[in-house]
């Protein structure tokens, strides 16, 4: 009997891990969309990004939400695909680019014949009460290559705000699904419009 207890409690173990393992649950900023009909040579702007700025307390692969009041905290099964910051630079990216007007940079010495801006993305705030609301505010700034002395930068800030119909991971990624999209096509119209804010 001594020796057949290890192996069971082995066995117990093995099994409570496959069975947490299966309630893992992962989510992406990025919505389904349809492939952009354009490539970067039919664009008519083109931007570079460097990487978005996150919290260090959001930053990470675990989904953080608000418990209570003052604090929050990691959802022990509910993960990002990759870390917040490169969901929010992929889904933000893609939704920039959805109608192809607007394409990330070529590689050096391609001929410049756009418009080319660099865009450095933040993420200022990002509320999430499950069952409650999603708030997130960011910032943004732009400023056009080749950037000389003269060359100005323009920041830009804005807040979206969401309520929650139901207490689901699900709605909340939903909600901040289309809050980057709105995010991506503020910031797709003043580049194309060559404005500010």
């Amino acid at each position: 009997m001594r020796r057949i207890f290890p192996l069971t409690a082995g066995l117990a173990l093995v099994l409570s891990a496959c069975a947490t393992a299966d309630n893992n649950r992962y989510y992406t900023l990025v919505p389904p969309a349809a492939p952009v009909a354009q490539t970067a040579q039919a664009a008519t702007t083109w931007v570079r990004f460097t990487a978005v700025r996150v919290p260090d307390v959001l930053d990470r692969s675990n989904m953080v939400v608000r418990s209570g009041q003052q604090q929050v905290v990691p959802l022990s099964h509910s993960f990002w695909r990759s870390p917040l910051q490169q969901e929010l630079q992929d889904a933000f990216s893609t939704a920039l680019q959805s109608d192809g007007r607007i394409a990330l940079s070529p590689n050096l010495g391609f001929a410049r014949t756009a418009p080319e801006y660099a865009v450095q993305l933040g993420l200022e705030r990002l509320d999430i009460a499950l069952g409650q609301f999603v708030r997130m505010d960011v910032s943004w700034t732009v400023q056009k290559l080749p950037a000389h002395g003269d060359a100005k930068t323009v920041v830009c800030r804005a807040s979206w705000s969401q309520t929650l119909s139901e207490a689901s991971v699900d709605a909340a990624v939903a909600a901040q699904q289309t809050m980057v999209q709105q995010w991506a096509q503020q910031v797709q119209g003043q580049l194309l419009a060559g404005a500010g804010c």
